[in-house]
């Protein structure tokens, strides 16, 4: 890209602007793609913890515990506003 950029500079033409435009698009497409890629496997759980603290891997292991969590979470609090 730098060289399409210089290339620009030193002969400014159109065809060489437009091709300075296309990689310029591609590039800020390819990064947009990484940083969406990026995001989307941060934002995954690979492992969670449960009450004895035990760390607990896989999707289906962690969809149960995270279940059993969430209820004590919501049966707890029921009982408190019970009170």
């Amino acid at each position: 890209m730098r060289l399409l950029g210089d290339n620009c500079i030193t002969n400014h033409t159109v065809e060489n602007r437009y091709e300075l435009s296309k990689c310029r698009e591609e590039y800020t497409r390819y990064l947009k793609i990484q940083l969406y890629q990026n995001r989307r496997k941060r934002l995954t759980l690979s492992k969670i913890m449960n009450v004895p603290e035990q760390w607990i891997e896989g999707n289906e292991p962690i969809a149960n515990a995270y279940c059993v969590l969430f209820s004590e979470y919501v049966y707890s609090r029921e009982a408190v506003k019970q009170l």
